[in-house]
């Protein structure tokens, strides 16, 4: 009996490890598709791991350029504002320059016209002054007719100073308004009077 026991149990022995022999040998197989499935995804990983490494270089020459490009325009942008601030300057300076000129070319103007209104203004002033005198006028003399005005003798005057009041437009003389008048050299004259101017122009 024992020994039916024991045949049993290596045959049981046996059966089981010509189990394992095949069992075995189908795992061995197994791991071989394994294997190779593995190898060949540790190549795809690495042929991905290149590409995504190729793809951040191109990434970073992308950027690279970019912000270069970038840089260029802003370089750009502030020259141009620079040009922009140097035409802005130069305009505002002709601007000036020509307001300068048209503003003393104004004054200039200006003080001619005043200079002139001034002349007319003494030669009405004159003109009226003459009408108060008496206005032109002319006498008999023995040399033929005299062409003149009368003047009215104010307080401080002298047949000098009024000679000198005409001669620039008259051409008249302190001899010639004596003799106009009859008067010798230190007669006096008084407010009020009037004498004979002659023109001799």
């Amino acid at each position: 009996m024992s020994r039916l026991i024991t045949f049993i149990a290596l045959g049981a022995l046996v059966s089981l490890m010509g189990g394992c022999v095949f069992d075995t040998a189908s795992t061995r197989s197994t791991r071989a598709s394994t294997d190779a499935d593995i190898a060949n995804l540790k190549n795809e990983v690495k042929r991905l791991k290149t590409e995504v490494t190729l793809l951040r270089e191109e990434m970073d020459d992308f950027t690279r350029d970019q912000r270069d490009d970038m840089t260029d325009l802003k370089t750009t942008v502030r020259k141009m504002e620079d040009q922009v601030g140097a035409v802005k300057t130069n305009v505002i300076k002709d601007i000036s320059a020509k307001i300068t000129v048209l503003e003393n070319r104004r004054i200039k103007v200006t003080n001619k016209l005043n200079t002139r209104i001034d002349d007319v203004v003494r030669e009405v002033t004159s003109v009226l002054g003459k009408m108060k005198s008496g206005g032109t006028a002319s006498r008999v003399t023995s040399g033929g007719t005299e062409k003149g005005f009368y003047h009215t003798v104010v307080s401080g005057d002298s047949p000098w100073s009024i000679a000198q009041k005409y001669k620039s437009e008259y051409g008249v003389t302190t001899q010639d308004i004596l003799d106009a008048n009859d008067l010798e050299s230190g007669d006096s004259i008084r407010p009020g009077q009037k004498l004979f101017i002659p023109i001799r122009r």
